[in-house]
């Protein structure tokens, strides 16, 4: 799947203000479209979450979701980047929040609702989703 070069630019720049290690890390190698690595830094970040800043968390789901698009799962991109929508928009710059709809809209062209390589999974009785 290919993320538009606008959000690209837009996700290196945001690193320069991350405060959480595991948001810069994830997003490091998101830029390096090393999206199984990203994958697993935010998903054992995200117990952390609740202790990241307002800042941190919308970055954390913005860059969650463009990775989670990247590998083809949709549902969880939307649920991730809405995360973000959520959490702080206000303390995304202007390109961020550009990037953050770009994601989003990029992942409701892609696939129909339910129809991710996750939900496929649970259809085959895999009681872990992910």
């Amino acid at each position: 799947m290919r993320v538009p070069a606008s959000v690209v630019v837009v996700m290196c720049s945001a690193l320069c203000g991350c405060g959480e290690a595991a948001v810069s890390r994830g997003a490091e190698f998101y830029m390096q479209r090393r999206y199984i690595d990203a994958a697993q830094v935010f998903e054992q970040a995200e117990r952390s979450l609740t202790h990241y800043g307002a800042e941190d968390r919308a970055r954390y789901g913005l860059y969650r979701g463009a990775t989670l698009f990247a590998l083809g799962y949709t549902d969880s991109a939307r649920h991730w980047l809405t995360y973000s929508s959520k959490s702080a928009t206000s303390s995304l710059s202007t390109s961020e929040r550009l990037a953050l709809i770009e994601s989003f809209l990029a992942s409701r062209r892609a696939q129909p609702v339910g129809s991710s390589p996750a939900a496929v999974v649970l259809t085959q009785g895999d009681p872990h989703p992910r």
